[in-house]
């Protein structure tokens, strides 16, 4: 198949997905999936704790909580070079820009939700 000087295809489809923007896609997904995952392992570390609930100890809820604020903090920097990384897919030209705009939007949500959570605190 031969290729036009525009990046099209002789059939007139774009090439394929470039691989900055499958980087965002996967970023976006990991900063999404870390604090649940992790706050479901701290949810299950708490509630797996024998005996009563002490003053002072964290329960399952709580523990969760935690989990979530640890796995936000750790997908940050995830979610901002993911949001890059889509920027950059979408000004690279002659390639397809679905998982592109799909990344960034996911990352810009994840970025958005942070701080709308963080100001509503």
């Amino acid at each position: 198949m031969s290729r036009s000087p525009v990046g099209e295809d002789v059939e007139g489809t774009l090439s394929k997905h470039s691989r900055f923007a499958i980087v965002s896609v996967v970023l976006g997904l990991l900063a999404v999936l870390i604090p649940l995952v992790l706050g479901a392992v701290s949810m299950a570390a708490a509630a797996a704790r024998p005996g009563p609930v002490a003053l002072g100890t964290v329960g399952p809820s709580l523990g969760f909580m935690v989990g979530a604020v640890r796995g936000v903090i750790l997908s940050l920097p995830l979610a901002l070079a993911g949001f890059v990384a889509g920027l950059v897919a979408g000004w690279r030209p002659a390639r397809s820009k679905l998982y592109a705009r799909f990344g960034m939007m996911v990352n810009l949500l994840f970025l958005a939700a942070l701080c709308l959570f963080t100001f509503a605190a």
